[in-house]
């Protein structure tokens, strides 16, 4: 096997926290506990940071091959032990901070949670999104609400989204097609009329 010294950096860190663990914490008082929890909040977040950052570079080198996996999702649970919602959180999130640089630098400098993180990369990223694509041609009953795939023959039969109200004016929740006497509004939030 190749050593690149990066097993140093890992030994060293692991004597540091050996020695931390050490440490006898009944004679300190509120504000040296809340000082050093605050700095432990940090650096767990930078070591998060840098697991996620050896997961995406495993899943891009295939390195889970290696050890009979297919990927690294299989491997985090089969080796680390971890359940496939924290395994595949990490595999997710790491795909994610590789689009998003500016949140994968404070999740490095420990600033942002890893469950702030998780929460951004469920989100969409912008890069990805596909353009929004007006129909070449809006038929009669158009109604405003910009179908998932091109229109079909009927604007009825189209699958949409949209928030609809019901004839009695009570707001319901985003659906996928309007109800009975309700409207297509482009808007996520209903009015009421």
């Amino acid at each position: 096997m190749c050593s690149d010294g990066s097993g140093d950096v890992l030994a060293a860190l692991e004597a540091d926290l050996d020695a931390l663990a050490a440490q006898d914490l009944k004679g300190m008082f509120g504000p040296q506990v809340l000082e050093r929890l605050g700095r432990l909040v940090r650096a767990s977040n930078r070591l998060t940071a840098q697991l996620t950052r050896h997961v995406r570079e495993g899943e891009l080198t295939q390195a889970a091959e290696h050890d009979g996996k297919k990927t690294m999702q299989s491997w985090l649970r089969g080796h680390a032990l971890l359940a496939p919602a924290a395994a595949g959180q990490l595999v997710r999130t790491g795909r994610a901070l590789e689009l998003l640089p500016a949140v994968a630098a404070g999740f490095a400098a420990g600033a942002i949670t890893a469950d702030a993180v998780a929460v951004i990369a469920r989100s969409p990223v912008p890069s990805t999104w596909p353009p929004p694509q007006r129909p070449a041609s809006t038929s009669p009953g158009w109604t405003g609400c910009w179908p998932r795939s091109p229109p079909p023959s009927s604007p009825a039969n189209s699958p949409r989204w949209c928030s609809a109200t019901w004839p009695t004016s009570i707001p319901t929740a985003r659906s996928r097609t309007p109800p009975r006497g309700g409207r297509c509004r482009s808007s996520s939030m209903p009015t009421v009329r």
